[in-house]
């Protein structure tokens, strides 16, 4: 995809074929980037409609994408929003809704057939919805195969948050945060040394975390124990103790979750601000 972008800026700038192609790319580098490929096909449109050299309408491509990507865009910060606001079920059924748009589909590298093909496909929007649908049911559920199977039963969206994960990394292996997520689901199932190799590859990610890095070494120690025929457990990411657990109440403390992106923290810190600023807060005290 980056290769890609660099060979769009060969075509001419005021070009629709240039416009469309960087759109294109722009939403595929992740969720995050949807709202930059709108404001590309803005943009060009601006420069459309001023130029008087343009007597035809807009490019049919060009709104077709726009409409697209304008959909995604809404159904992302609405599922958001619900992640934020704890409706975790109306979270899943509009990332659920997301997936299910035309450009979402599965395509290229097929996991659930077990492919040998190790190439992942350029779409990692796809993979970041997955990821956000997976811990929204996970959160929701249980991590537990068992108590997670028992409670959805009764939902109407039938779907696997470990296969979802499984295909995220497929798509994107450098995603630390899926493969965290993949560890919590195997350490709630007592398998500790699966949980182990997870973090491998998270750490593998993000080789720089800290955090992860303590994830690695207990999940290592717990692993050891389990082999010994001890009960092997540790703390994973949804359970922090000590220091992380004075982080984990910092998440809290903004109405976010310990997965949630660089967009929702500032979103909940301006709301916890507006709450609890000197001018507007007001204590029994006085």
């Amino acid at each position: 995809l980056e290769r890609a972008m660099a060979c769009s800026e060969s075509l001419a700038k005021t070009s629709a074929d240039r416009a469309y192609l960087r759109a294109e790319i722009l939403w595929r580098l992740g969720a995050e980037r949807v709202g930059d490929a709108l404001d590309e096909l803005n943009s060009f449109a601006a420069a459309y409609g001023s130029s008087s050299r343009n007597p035809t309408p807009m490019p049919r491509k060009i709104l077709e994408l726009g409409s697209r990507l304008t959909k995604l865009k809404e159904l992302l910060e609405r599922g958001e929003a619900d992640v934020e606001d704890g409706a975790l079920a109306e979270a899943e059924r509009a990332f659920t809704a997301a997936l299910k748009l035309r450009d979402q589909r599965r395509c290229g590298t097929d996991v659930s057939n077990g492919s040998k093909n190790k190439n992942p496909y350029p779409n990692r929007c796809r993979g970041d919805l997955l990821r956000m649908r997976a811990i929204a049911r996970l959160d929701r559920l249980g991590y537990g195969r068992d108590e997670a199977d028992a409670a959805a039963e009764d939902d109407d969206d039938d779907f696997d948050p470990e296969g979802d994960l499984e295909e995220c990394v497929a798509i994107d292996p450098g995603d630390h945060a899926a493969w965290r997520v993949l560890a919590d689901v195997s350490r709630e199932r007592g398998d500790c040394e699966e949980a182990f190799l997870r973090l491998r590859r998270a750490q593998a990610a993000a080789p720089n975390s800290a955090k992860i890095a303590q994830e690695v070494f207990a999940a290592a120690r717990a692993a050891r124990d389990q082999i010994r025929g001890g009960k092997g457990t540790y703390e994973g990411r949804r359970v922090p103790s000590g220091v992380d657990a004075r982080v984990d109440s910092f998440y809290k403390i903004l109405g976010v979750t310990a997965s949630a992106t660089a967009k929702q923290i500032r979103r909940g810190y301006r709301k916890a601000a507006a709450v609890w600023h000197p001018d507007k807060w007001q204590s029994g005290g006085g």
